[in-house]
This record gives structure tokens, sequence and C-alpha cells, in this order.
């Protein structure tokens, strides 16, 4: 790994340095002593802690390069506010769709809340080119997190689902996980947090006070 490069210029979802996690994987397996056939979730911890060094270097670098410290607070705000959209976005999805089956988790998404909503994901679409990213948080669960970018595809098909633009579109999903931020909500479903990071502390599982296990499926 002598030549190992990493491009602070673009995000952790760009093409160089997703090829840049996979190339750590083996790696870090090999240099930790561990085995994916005995940690099955490992791969993906892996790469979202690499994306999320990625994203916390280039914040930095954001932070201390800005022209002052007031511009630096707006760049935060509005992260703060992005994330505060995108659940009202959400919830206004879930709440107003005809279909019951979707309906019904808005008490599970309302419990998730803001603070259960990751400042990475895009609330933005592009007609011609979707793309959904997958942004966890390390607590979260694949599972909760397939759920919530389900209600953002069921969004956008319907705002589109009139338009001729349908049909052309080529739908794919970005193969992103960015954890930028660790802040856990707790009392959620056990299904909701992953399992590695309940593992992680001792004493995790006994602090999120988590519910029992909910059907995110829609």
């Amino acid at each position: 790994l002598e030549n190992y490069r990493i491009d602070l210029g673009s995000t952790s979802n760009s093409p160089w340095n997703q090829s840049a996690g996979r190339v750590l994987v083996p790696y870090f397996v090999e240099k930790s002593g561990l085995s994916l056939d005995n940690h099955p979730g490992l791969h993906t911890m892996i790469i979202c802690a690499f994306s999320s060094h990625i994203d916390s270097i280039r914040d930095n670098h954001r932070y201390w390069s800005s022209d002052s410290k007031a511009e630096s607070r707006k760049w935060r705000t509005r992260r703060s506010t992005h994330t505060n959209n995108l659940y009202h976005v959400r919830r206004h999805t879930v709440a107003t769709h005809p279909c019951k089956d979707l309906q019904h988790h808005l008490p599970m998404l309302e419990r998730f809340g803001v603070q259960g909503t990751s400042d990475d994901e895009s609330d933005c679409e592009d007609i011609q080119n979707p793309q959904y990213n997958i942004c966890g948080m390390s607590w979260l669960s694949m599972e909760a997190t397939n759920w919530k970018q389900t209600v953002d595809k069921v969004r956008i098909l319907s705002k589109y689902q009139d338009g001729s633009t349908k049909s052309e579109c080529q739908w794919f999903i970005s193969g992103k996980i960015s954890t930028r931020r660790d802040q856990y909500v707790p009392g959620l479903p056990l299904n909701a947090y992953n399992a590695e990071w309940l593992d992680g502390d001792p004493m995790r599982r006994k602090l999120v006070r988590a519910a029992p296990n909910y059907d995110f499926s829609h």
C-alpha cells in the first residue's frame, strides 16, 4: 500500500475514494487478524468507518480553511437546516401517501426524529438520473437504513408518476455509507440498531434501552 492515496478533494462517495475503501478492507482484515467469514458485517463496518474518516477530514479542512468563524457557523447551520428539512419531507411523504401500509410507519418515523436523520442524506433528486444514497450512521442497522431509503423512493416515484420522464429514468443505488454523527436515538426497536455497534461497548445495550423488534417492511 505504499502508493495508496485518498482524494480529499472529493467526497467519500467519489469513484476514487470508493475504490480506495475496497482496497483497504482486505488489508485491514489481514492486519487485525479478523475474518470476514466469522464477522459477516465487518466489511460494511470498515467501509462505513472509512467513509466517516474521509468526511471528518473534509469537515475539519473546510472549518479551518473558512475565511471566518462566521462562515463556518453558517455552513453548519445549513447542514442542520438540511437535516431538518429532510426529516419533515419524509414525514409528509408517509403521512399523506394513500397507501395504508406506508402510513402506519408514521409513528416510528417520528420516533427517529431529526436526530435519527443523517445530515449526509440527499433531499434532492435528478429527474433524469435519480440516485439514492445509502447514508447510514454507525449505530443504525441496514434494515432501518433501507426502510428510510424506501420512503425516499416512494416520494420521488409519486412525484413523477404522471410524467413522461419516468420510463426514461435510470434508477440506481449508490454505494455510499457515511457516518458523520454518532449521536444515537435511544428507545428505538432493537433491530434499528447495528448489532456490531451495540456489541462494541458493553454498556450500550443498557444505555440505548431498546424496544422490541419492529417490522420495517413496507
